[in-house]
Order: C-alpha cells, then structure tokens, then sequence
C-alpha cells in the first residue's frame, strides 16, 4: 500500500474500503473510527504489558508471511483489551469478537493435546489424556471444583499469558479449560452469547454445562470437537483427521496434520499496517458524516 499511487487513488480507495455501500465496508469504518478513538492506530502506538503472542493453524501458515513487521498493534492486545472492559453498545462488535477468538484459542489449545498425543502413538486414551491434564500443578485443580466453587479464577489475560508460557500441550490443554470456565464468568460472555449463538465456538460450549465440574465434560467436549473437525474436513473435501474406535474410549489417528494454537482469524496488525501506509487521520473519517 505505500506504493499505491500516492495522493491520486488515495481517497478513492479510502471510499471504497471505508465507505463501499456494503455491510463489511460499514463494518470497517466502525471498527476503524474506534481503533483511531483509542489511539490503538498511532504510530506511537505502546503495547500494553503482556505476552501479546499469537500463533497461526497450519493451513494458514502462508499468511503468516505477510505478518506486517511493525511494532503497532496484534489480535491478541486489541481484542483482550476490548474483552476487559464493561460491555457497552459502542464497542459491542468487537466485544464479541474477543469471546468468539478467546473461545477459539481455548478450544483449540485443549484438542492440540489430543492430536499431539495421536501424533506419538497413533491412538490416544481419552481418559489417560483427561488425567493428564487434571493432574498438571497449577491448573489442573480447577478442572475438578464445580462451577462457582473453584476460588479466584486467573483473569483471561493471565491465562493467555500462561498459555503461551508452558511448554506441553498437556499443560496448554489445562490452561484452555480454565480459560473456558473464566469466560462462562465474565460479563462480555453473558452479553455477547445471544447474538453468537450457532457459531462453532459456543456450540461446542454446549459440551460444557456450568453444573458440572471440567473434568466430566471432557470426554463429550472431546468428541464434539472430532465431530465438528470431521463436518470441516468434508466441507474441504480433506480427509478427516482422527475418529474414535468402536468403545468410543480411543481416539485413532487418520490423515493427521499440525494444529497450531492461536489468534488467527483476525487481521488487526494488517489493518494498522494499512492505515499507517495510507495516513489514515480522523479527518478522513468525518469527511463521511
């Protein structure tokens, strides 16, 4: 984008992506408006303190090429910062976009440690994996308290932090369900599941009742997972990856592949990157009131 004509097809293209006469555009003038509000678009943009880590899957490593390198913003410092505060109309979009990711990473960190274990041996006892997880020092406690009665849950940054940090994926899988459980919690959750219902994330939040402790969820929140990521792999016409053995205890390895955990189906960083190229101000913005 900084080569893109200089001054000529600037305010074209700024109509067209800001003011496009379509749904996304709109969307990405209100994002955008917000973003600059914030300041979260200067070029002296600081980084909150935290990790601010962020992974990609596998099948989107080619993107993780055109990763901007630029100290400015990520998903991960964008959306956790959105998620933090009390919910409110005028950031509710991106509100919802925190639950609908964090959610995302959760689930994604706790079947990594199924598809690590499948990856060793080529099948995986879904009870040995859960006792593995429950047994990890630090997280694996809150997998056994009910609902309510597990003390002071870490907040969502601390453990995405902690996600991060540890090295297995036993341990990540412990993390991500604490991080589950400290989502069903907090209020940006509570407000935001309505209008997410039928996404793939707060289905799978169906295997996870609040009247039950972690662990006696995890076997179902397992086989939903392998559920939903055989309804993906035959929409790509892929094969799937694992499928559980006739007791229904083992899952078995099929056409495998690498599952990264992570922030990945936002472009926040590319966005900065872009605003940045073509000098978007606050004035370009009110040229559309």
């Amino acid at each position: 984008m900084s080569a893109f004509g200089g001054v000529k097809y600037r305010m074209p293209f700024l109509e067209g992506f800001l003011l496009g006469n379509s749904c996304a555009a709109e969307s990405r003038y209100r994002t955008v408006n917000l973003l600059l509000k914030r300041k979260l678009l200067q070029e002296d943009y600081k980084r909150r303190s935290g990790m601010g880590r962020e992974t990609l899957p596998e099948d989107a490593a080619n993107i993780a090429e055109d990763e901007p390198d630029t100290e400015g913003i990520t998903n991960a410092t964008v959306l956790l910062d959105f998620y933090d505060e009390a919910p409110r109309q005028d950031i509710a979009v991106l509100q919802r976009a925190a639950v609908y990711e964090i959610l995302s990473l959760a689930q994604s960190a706790i079947f990594a440690s199924a598809i690590d274990a499948l990856d060793k041996s080529g099948q995986c006892q879904v009870p040995n994996l859960r006792d593995a997880i429950v047994g990890t020092k630090r997280f694996g406690k809150f997998w056994l308290a009910p609902f309510g009665a597990t003390g002071r849950l870490p907040t969502v940054r601390e453990l995405h932090d902690a996600l991060f940090e540890v090295e297995t994926p036993v341990e990540m899988a412990a993390i991500g369900g604490v991080l589950l459980r400290r989502v069903q919690n907090d209020a940006a959750f509570q407000t935001s599941a309505t209008e997410l219902q039928g996404v793939p994330p707060l289905v799978l939040m169906q295997s996870i009742p609040t009247e039950k402790p972690l662990v006696e969820s995890f076997a179902s929140l397992i086989e939903s997972m392998v559920v939903r990521h055989e309804q993906v792999s035959f929409n790509k016409n892929r094969q799937r990856w694992c499928y559980f053995d006739e007791s229904g205890q083992n899952l078995v390895k099929d056409d495998l592949r690498p599952l990264g955990v992570g922030w990945h189906a936002m472009r926040f960083p590319q966005l900065y990157a872009l605003c940045s190229d073509v000098r978007l101000t606050k004035d370009d913005l009110s040229h559309a009131k």
